[in-house]
């Protein structure tokens, strides 16, 4: 399988119009699942913050540590101090958008003021780096305007990203009816994540994950993979399902 390095390279090769296009070319590139998983992070991370570089990297930093030990982050006259403990793509992330009390600041992460560490050996997902980045009175570059739900956009792009990966899988296979399904499903996703109809989202989110689970079942060549991370087009059943009821 590539490196998350190999991946980027063809990552940042790739054309496409849109964002949904831009996920499912991303997840159709991709040979494992933690970079189906990159394709659609930053599909979700430019849906929701309309002004980024599209060459880059970035990482959505919002989570903090839950045990107390390590200090949340924290803005004292326009700078940010403190640990946020998920950063995806750690070794070669970009830019970090940071989000406290309510607020989302850009900065880079090569700064001398960001410290971006690595986490060893993940157990989910473990082709993506992933680490925590910990800031000391660093200065951002911009305030960002986040325009919809992030976790709205992620489960929606995980879905786009997903067919790709899926399409190629099944062809990769010979299954062309099930190829065809994918791209079916994934001609069903217009509107975007705000746009899309809830329920009609919700059904084509369930079917993915139904084909996700027949081409676990058939792709040998990927069976760790499938095994170790398979969860991946099922992780956001609950927040998709409650949505549909709304």
């Amino acid at each position: 399988m590539r490196t998350e390095t190999d991946y980027k390279k063809l990552w940042l090769g790739i054309d496409a119009t849109t964002l949904e296009n831009w996920a499912f070319r991303g997840g159709e590139t991709a040979d494992q699942l933690s970079h189906v998983f990159i394709a659609a992070y930053q599909a979700a991370i430019h849906a929701t913050f309309k002004e980024l570089d599209k060459s880059h990297w970035i990482c959505f930093a919002a989570s903090e540590d839950k045990s107390g030990v390590l200090p949340g982050v924290s803005i004292k006259d326009q700078r940010l101090s403190g640990t946020k403990t998920w950063v995806a793509s750690s070794d070669l992330v970009e830019e970090i958008i940071v989000y406290v009390d309510g607020r989302s600041f850009l900065v880079s992460a090569d700064a001398s003021t960001v410290n971006v560490e690595t986490y060893p050996d993940a157990k989910f997902l473990p082709g993506m780096s992933q680490g925590r980045a910990t800031l000391s009175n660093a200065r951002p570059n911009a305030e960002l305007t986040l325009t919809m739900p992030f976790n709205l956009a992620e489960a929606y792009f995980v879905t786009c990203a997903a067919c790709g990966y899926l399409c190629n899988r099944f062809a990769r296979l010979n299954e062309t009816t099930l190829q065809s399904t994918a791209s079916d499903l994934f001609n069903s996703l217009s509107g975007g994540p705000e746009g899309i109809n809830p329920k009609a989202f919700a059904d084509c989110y369930e079917q993915t994950k139904g084909l996700g689970k027949q081409c676990g079942a058939l792709d040998a060549d990927n069976a760790n993979d499938w095994q170790q991370n398979g969860r991946l087009l099922g992780l956001y059943s609950k927040p998709v399902a409650q949505r549909a009821m709304t």
